[in-house]
């Protein structure tokens, strides 16, 4: 198989290209490297350089494919961490090889196992779940492998079924119903950090979420994790249904109270503050570009669950829609929380009743 040398942030690699600068890749090779998740590498990048993985710390890549994503931990992030890059691919595995040799990562291991396997004999600071489609055959394993105040990391492709388009196959994967709405991004994130939680909660493992969003064809969460049923069961008490009523509130509650409900799923914080914090600041001297997405996270924390859609109150007012600056500054000036929800451009995150919004409408 012929390989093209690739480069993103501060590594050259050796991969297949496949898709575009947004969206799901399509290709037939074990080794691709999809330029439209650069953005969810960046956010590992920053993420693990901003709580300072030193000496002494492993880290894993678990689906690495090319091994873009361990290789830029290595040197990027984690330079005195030790990282394994894993993939079970035997073409994979030998380009994993040629990219630490090629950008002199010596800090970098190449890994030929099945991640399973490799889970279960091992134990890690960082865990990177990365699959093609659901996480959920791997989670229980990369948890119980995470040390104590380790960081996992997982993505879900599988949006359909978390997003309420396939709510049957969420039911079956994660144990919970999805809802197609106007927060179904949203919806979509708490369904797979409440899975997680729950899972860890099995093992008196406290699963914490960190960070999850969702952005084009993925999902992706950081969670904290630390042993203690005392604390899974802190975790567990912020676990609810999402109720959608028919005048347009939305509460969580212990028990599904409308016909329009998801879960059980995550109603606590997405965002943490601290974390987002010194990420900003380790973004401000790298060449990233995510500046924009972390300082709306950051301003987003904070919130209430469950956004809000400007398009679908004005057609539910019956009225156009305002300016979502003024309004914004309306709702401020009432003494609500009100920033932008980056789950849609159309949505904001406020603790304003419907009747509130109503009369902020033109």
């Amino acid at each position: 198989m012929s390989l093209k040398i690739c480069k993103e942030g501060a590594v050259e690699f050796y991969a297949e290209p496949a898709g575009t600068s947004i969206g799901p890749a399509s290709s037939d090779s074990s080794v691709f490297y999809n330029p439209a998740m650069r953005h969810s590498r960046d956010v590992s990048v920053c993420l693990c350089g901003a709580l300072g993985f030193g000496s002494g710390k492993r880290l894993l890549d678990g689906m690495a494919a090319s091994g873009v994503r361990g290789l830029r931990l290595a040197m990027e992030a984690c330079p005195k961490a030790e990282v394994t890059i894993n993939d079970r691919d035997a073409e994979a595995f030998e380009a994993i090889k040629r990219g630490i040799e090629r950008t002199v990562a010596s800090n970098a291991i190449a890994s030929n196992e099945d991640l399973r396997h490799l889970l279960h004999h091992g134990r890690y600071d960082y865990v990177d779940v990365d699959p093609f489609g659901s996480p959920v055959p791997f989670v229980d394993a990369a948890i119980r492998s995470c040390k104590r105040n380790g960081i996992l990391a997982v993505t879900a492709t599988d949006t359909a079924a978390l997003s309420g388009t396939f709510p049957k196959t969420c039911e079956r994967r994660y144990m919970a119903r999805s809802l197609l709405n106007e927060c179904a991004h949203e919806l979509g994130a708490r369904v797979l950090a409440g899975y997680v939680v729950r899972q860890g909660a099995v093992h008196d493992i406290a699963v914490q979420p960190l960070l999850c969003y969702a952005r084009e064809h993925y999902f992706r969460c950081y969670f904290r994790v630390r042993a203690g049923a005392g604390r899974a069961d802190a975790l567990l008490a912020q676990m609810g249904y999402a109720n959608f009523g028919l005048e347009g509130e939305r509460w969580t509650s212990k028990h599904p109270e409308e016909a329009r409900w998801a879960g059980p799923l995550w109603a606590g914080e997405l965002f943490d503050a601290d974390l987002l914090d010194s990420m900003i600041e380790f973004e401000n001297s790298s060449e990233m570009e995510i500046s924009k997405d972390l300082h709306a996270w950051r301003a987003e924390s904070g919130g209430p669950a469950y956004h809000r859609d400007v398009a679908e109150l004005s057609r539910r007012f019956k009225t156009s829609q305002p300016r979502m600056e003024r309004l914004l500054a309306a709702l401020k000036e009432s003494g609500h929380f009100a920033e932008r929800t980056s789950f849609t451009p159309t949505g904001i995150r406020t603790d304003a009743t419907t009747e509130e919004l109503r009369a902020l409408f033109p």
